[in-house]
């Protein structure tokens, strides 16, 4: 969804044989109730057995750090697209919020692999792509009678640094996920709109089609689709909102899935 999230680099600590140079801020307002410099002697926490916590000590250290140190800033610009930054109403977060960002994109590729349950599509792998639309990256690797078209891909793919046997295995990832059974709502609610899950496009479709938002965006317009989607219980302003707004970004991923998905 673009959000931002502080990571904090210190000197490395140890716990259960694991060392660990850095952990995460958390979010913005956490950021800013530490109100961290560099230097500043901090305390790491391993929380729950699962990740290390920082928090700032009130010694005499910090506070001669506090006279030589400026505060560490928050960054007003995305690292990623160079977009401006917004902070929330709540102030507790901060965002990137234009929609083609790579940093976004990626995020929703892997989070969409993911959810659809696709084997060996991590960031690393996916990032290689560079791809951001699901019909981008299946392109590339769904099987077609065409020895040609599958014979430059691989020449593609290996020159990114896959073996032939990574190939073969995320091409029949993709084979499967085409073949088998597929939820409408499994579907959209992988693909990618911001905080519209499963469970939301449940309420939606048991209303109409994919095919009927699609009409009631692409050749209604605003006025009709708010007021339909404002019908159904469980909609809310937001997500309508949201759809609305971000529906052409995904419309050809899909498009793609209608056509070609079981």
């Amino acid at each position: 969804d673009g959000s931002i999230t502080p990571m904090i680099h210190y000197d490395p600590v140890e716990f259960y044989g694991t060392i660990h140079p850095k952990s995460s801020g958390h979010s913005y307002s956490r950021f800013k109730e530490l109100g961290l410099r560099k230097g500043d002697m901090i305390d790491v926490e391993y929380t729950n057995d699962v990740m290390p916590y920082v928090s700032k000590p009130d010694n005499d250290w910090n506070t001669n750090n506090a006279m030589q140190s400026p505060l560490e800033e928050f960054p007003t610009i995305c690292p990623i697209c160079g977009g401006p930054l917004t902070i929330s109403k709540s102030g507790k977060s901060v965002k990137c919020d234009n929609p083609k960002c790579g940093g976004r994109s990626l995020a929703r590729m892997v989070n969409m692999c993911a959810k659809l349950n696709m084997n060996g599509f991590g960031e690393a792998t996916l990032s290689l792509f560079n791809c951001n639309h699901l019909e981008d990256l299946f392109l590339c690797l769904h099987r077609v009678p065409d020895a040609n078209y599958i014979k430059d891909h691989d020449d593609i793919m290996r020159n990114m640094g896959f073996g032939p046997v990574e190939i073969d295995n995320m091409r029949n990832e993709v084979d499967n996920l085409l073949s088998r059974p597929l939820l409408d709502t499994e579907m959209m609610g992988a693909i990618g709109f911001t905080n519209c899950s499963t469970k939301t496009w449940e309420l939606i479709l048991a209303k109409g089609t994919i095919q009927a938002v699609d009409e009631l965006i692409t050749i209604h317009g605003w006025n009709t689709f708010n007021y339909e989607m404002g019908l159904i219980k469980g909609i809310g302003p937001t997500t309508i909102e949201t759809i609305f707004n971000e529906w052409d970004y995904f419309r050809n991923d899909i498009m793609y899935m209608l056509k070609n998905a079981n």
